[in-house]
């Protein structure tokens, strides 16, 4: 076999037998394999910086079923542990179509002497290299990106092709922004008409998942009509009304003139209402005698809205408590656990939440008692079951959420209704922050109405890095003043070519100090362009982890040392979305160290990894870092308002530090965005 005419990236490739220079050839094609030929389509192109090229639009693989090429391919580094001996036994045993007889039947290589084991490593290899290979290339043809093309192969995978064949709109309820265009589109390709029932539905209901990205937990009926029709017309063809009322009767959504929810968050706004009155537990004596004992004994004195939050939390039903940086949240769910368990004798109907692993953990580091996250408390599997709810409710009778702001309205739901009614509950947040990345305000709604008792923090009691909190303070007003950057809060400014630049001099300097590079977290508005979060992990890759052994997936090169970011829930190798941890090996597998546990990635599973020297500010809630950068640059103009700065900003613990634009810090603490769509407000007021 030959050495493949492609990498991922822009490189410079022999050409075949004939051709008596070099040339570069550029396309993306998922499951590229090295010691393997392939044949491509494009044009050339004249680049402003690399000269000519190729654009491959179409890459096929070129299959050599000679005796001669079998054994090469399957002798190749493609298949661990398979020799040219071994090869060529399994060839001349099953002939030209070895391949198909044991991907069809591995057991064929049991009957030639090959041990359990070794079979499926081989097995597995030549399913992986071959079959997924062929599904992920059509995928490419029909216009998916990789990483869009792998996620598909994960949920059917062999039968993949079939499946989207018999109706590609399905694709819309399974995998998340795939885009109705996108499906629409191979659609007709396979020849499915226009006016085809699975057409019309899927078109509706990625209207409303689209506008649901917002955050909203409902659209309009006009707007919907209104985007249909939009649609119909570049088609030059009307929708009947009749049409569009059958595609409302979608069982997946729920009407309520003139609104359209997607059922789920509208059972769940009814639920939360329904549940946080009827929760009755309480505490009705006096606590003074109790604060004053436990600020002995914790050697803490109580300003006035600290008791206030404090009591409050323990004397009524469901209490609300918020408050920016340096408040005095953590001293007061404290102060609350230390009181109830001087009240109660023990802490066995406590139950410690938050939205996300790293937020338990750092509950779990300042009070010293075990927090855990929403969705373990509940028992979720991941597979879209929980063990706990309206039907088996969890044995508690104080609920403490912690990073409330971060719960969407489907998880709140959930988490009430396996509540008993017995049970108080306290939510703790800061409103100013981002919202939930799942539609829903629930902390923000809940405060406009008064099922709650409420208690809002504004008194600043932490003085060690005041600068931070002023700052923070200043943003949340809208007010931009250059004397408030000294001290540990610096604004560096540059123009958006030099923010790269500028950032690795810093992360140079940080840790030429002695800060450690986990102890540096980089924040970013946006994935793409120059100063994206991609393009700025590569440069401070280069800086922070320059060599290693290393394995090259998709365009991104992993290496031993890197810091990466797990992306999808993994609960059986015990690691969660958002987790953040360090490459110890990068060979034929990949290991990453999730502070003391270690997750083994085959090649096919990177796509569940992204390095993480650069993080979303949406990946970063919740979670806090000694030392801060924000790359700020007018290209994020789209992201850019005050509630994503101001969540940025406050991750920071010891120094914050602005890299880039001004204008760009000025323009987004001045803008805000509308409240989000959802009608939980008015279902608590009713």
């Amino acid at each position: 076999m030959g050495t493949p005419f492609l990498k991922s990236d822009q490189a410079t490739q022999k050409r075949p037998a004939g051709f008596l220079s070099l040339f570069t050839l550029t396309a993306t094609v998922p499951g590229i394999q090295v010691n393997e030929e392939y044949e491509f389509e494009g044009e050339w192109v004249d680049h402003p910086q690399y000269g000519k090229q190729f654009k491959a639009s179409k890459a096929s693989l070129i299959q050599d079923d000679s005796r001669d090429g079998l054994i090469t391919y399957l002798s190749s580094d493609l298949f661990y542990g398979v020799g040219p001996k071994l090869a060529t036994t399994i060839v001349d045993t099953y002939g030209l179509d070895a391949i198909n007889l044991i991907l069809a039947d591995p057991s064929k290589l049991t009957a030639i002497g090959l041990n359990e084991r070794k079979t499926k490593e081989i097995h597995a290899a030549l399913f992986e290299h071959r079959g997924m290979q062929q599904i992920l290339i059509k995928l490419y043809e029909w216009n998916f990106t990789p990483a869009k093309a792998l996620e598909i192969y994960q949920l059917y995978g062999a039968q993949t092709i079939p499946s989207i064949e018999a109706n590609p709109y399905a694709l819309l309820l399974q995998v998340e922004r795939l885009g109705f265009d996108n499906i629409d589109a191979v659609a007709m390709r396979l020849g499915i008409a226009k006016d085809d029932p699975n057409r019309l539905q899927a078109l509706v209901y990625d209207i409303i998942q689209q506008r649901f990205l917002n955050g909203d937990t409902y659209a309009l009926v006009e707007e919907i009509t209104t985007d249909v029709q939009r649609r119909f017309a570049k088609e030059s063809a009307t929708v009947k009304e009749s049409w569009l009322q059958e595609a409302l009767k979608h069982p997946l959504l729920h009407v309520e003139e003139p609104r359209v929810y997607a059922k789920e968050l509208y059972d769940a706004e009814v639920a939360i209402a329904t549940r946080l009155r009827a929760f009755s537990g309480s505490y009705e004596q006096d606590l003074s005698s109790v604060i004053s004992e436990s600020e002995d004994q914790l050697g803490i004195a109580y300003s006035s809205d600290q008791q206030t939050a404090i009591t409050t939390a323990l004397q009524y039903p469901v209490s609300v408590i918020t408050g920016g940086p340096g408040t005095g949240k953590t001293t007061i769910i404290r102060g609350m656990l230390f009181l109830y368990q001087k009240l109660h004798r023990h802490l066995n109907d406590v139950a410690l939440l938050a939205p996300t692993g790293r937020a338990a953990k750092r509950i779990t580091e300042s009070t010293n008692i075990e927090a855990r996250t929403i969705h373990s408390f509940l028992g979720y599997d991941f597979s879209g079951h929980y063990e706990f709810g309206a039907n088996n409710k969890r044995q508690v009778k104080f609920v403490l959420v912690d990073e409330a702001s971060m719960v969407d309205t489907l998880l709140l739901s959930r988490l009430l209704q396996a509540l008993p009614d017995e049970c108080q509950v306290v939510l703790i947040g800061d409103v100013n922050q981002l919202e939930s990345v799942a539609p829903g305000q629930v902390l923000y709604d809940i405060l406009q109405t008064d099922v709650a008792k409420k208690v809002f923090l504004e008194k600043i009691y932490r003085h060690d890095n005041s600068f931070l909190f002023d700052v923070a303070y200043a943003m949340n007003q809208g007010e931009y003043d250059p004397n408030l950057f000294v001290g540990d809060v610096q604004m560096i400014a540059c123009d958006t070519h030099s923010i790269s630049e500028e950032i690795q001099r810093v992360t140079k300097e940080l840790t030429a100090q002695g800060t450690r590079m986990d102890d540096i977290q980089l924040l970013a508005p946006m994935y793409k362009g120059a100063v994206g979060i991609d393009a700025l992990n590569v440069d401070l890759q280069q800086v922070l982890n320059p060599v290693g052994a290393s394995v090259t997936f998709m365009g991104q090169q992993f290496r031993e040392g890197d810091k990466v970011l797990q992306l999808v829930n993994q609960p059986i190798d015990g690691v969660m979305n958002g987790e953040v941890g360090r490459i110890i090996e990068a060979g034929k597998d990949v290991k990453v160290d999730f502070e003391g546990v270690i997750v083994t990635y085959h090649r096919s599973d990177l796509m569940q990894l992204k390095h993480a020297y650069c993080m979303s500010i949406h990946k970063s809630q919740g979670n806090e870092y000694d030392v801060v950068i924000i790359s700020l640059s007018m290209s994020y103009k789209t992201m850019l308002q005050r509630k994503l700065l101001y969540t940025a900003a406050t991750r920071a613990k010891k120094q914050l530090i602005f890299v880039g634009d001004p204008r760009a810090f000025q323009y987004a603490i001045t803008t805000q965005v509308e409240p989000r769509k959802t009608t939980l407000q008015q279902r608590l007021n009713s």
